[in-house]
């Protein structure tokens, strides 16, 4: 007994259920739906352009398209087909006569030596069976059975089926076929990096590099700043001597200012600015100078 999706035609010498007469054979089910993604992510077909089995009122399929090669390879080699189907009518039986080429071409085939070409198909369902069995009928049932099928004495086929247990196991088989869930299960191949997610990964991380290129500038510029005013503080804290000249200097519109808070003075001569630090002991100053310091003190 072979299971397959409808449309799809049945080989059930490679892929059937063989069921043992007297036994109860009981085969869950389970629908898988495979989706496949085509070239340049994978190499599954549609069944366009390939030749299978009965190609014209079934779908395509692995197994249609590995039958239908062997069978072409074999007409070719042997002129005989050792199964009739609506695409060989034409085409003799293989017989004892073609047993040589026969098994030869049927070498090949296992050993892929004929070069089918069969991808799978991008879109297909497929069918997970689970079986179990045991011994069918017991001796009450099959006294149930000898009532249900009304058996009469004049019917010598079925008093002989009925009247030993041992033949009624050996000439009746019982199968029950069931789906284990409602329900069906999915599994689809996705594109793991599409052109919108590179598009959006690119545009991230040209924006995170950016990002650290103007901050680094900015505390670059920071940085040079501060080396700057320390360079300059470092430099005025040494410059503890003042030379100052009083040649082109009056004295009569002269301002002297003494800032509070601070250890400096500033001088204004006419417009023109002298500073001059308040450490008497460390600073030699003019005269004059000397004595407006201590008239400021």
């Amino acid at each position: 007994m072979a299971i397959h999706p409808r449309n799809s035609y049945p080989f059930p010498e490679d892929i059937g259920i063989s069921l043992a007469p007297g036994f109860l054979t009981s085969i869950g089910l389970r629908q898988v739906e495979l989706k496949r993604l085509p070239s340049p992510h994978g190499e599954c077909t549609d069944g366009k352009g390939f030749d299978h089995v009965q190609g014209e009122n079934y779908i395509y399929g692995v197994i249609s398209c590995q039958k239908k090669c062997f069978l072409q390879n074999l007409n070719k080699s042997c002129g005989c087909v050792d199964e009739i189907y609506n695409d060989f009518q034409n085409t003799a039986q293989c017989s004892h006569n073609n047993s040589k080429c026969l098994q030869s071409i049927q070498r090949r085939f296992h050993s892929n030596g004929l070069e089918c070409h069969c991808p799978v198909p991008c879109h297909e369902f497929i069918y997970n069976t689970k079986i179990s069995s045991a011994v069918w009928p017991s001796e009450m049932y099959q006294y149930h059975l000898h009532n249900e099928f009304n058996v009469t004495d004049d019917d010598s086929i079925n008093v002989n089926l009925w009247k030993d247990i041992a033949v009624t196991r050996k000439n009746l088989v019982r199968v029950k076929v069931y789906f284990e869930e409602l329900n069906y299960q999915l599994v689809e191949q996705i594109k793991t990096y599409s052109l919108a997610t590179m598009l959006s990964s690119f545009g991230g991380l040209l924006g995170l590099f950016l990002g650290f290129s103007l901050i680094t500038v900015f505390e670059v510029f920071v940085l040079g700043v501060k080396i700057v005013t320390i360079a300059v503080m470092k430099f005025l804290n040494k410059c503890t001597e003042v030379n100052v000249g009083f040649d082109h200097l009056h004295f009569g519109a002269s301002e002297l200012i003494l800032r509070d808070g601070i250890d400096r003075m500033s001088l204004r001569l006419n417009g023109k600015a002298l500073s001059i630090h308040r450490n008497i002991a460390k600073t030699r100053m003019h005269p004059k100078i000397r004595q407006w310091n201590g008239l400021l003190r």
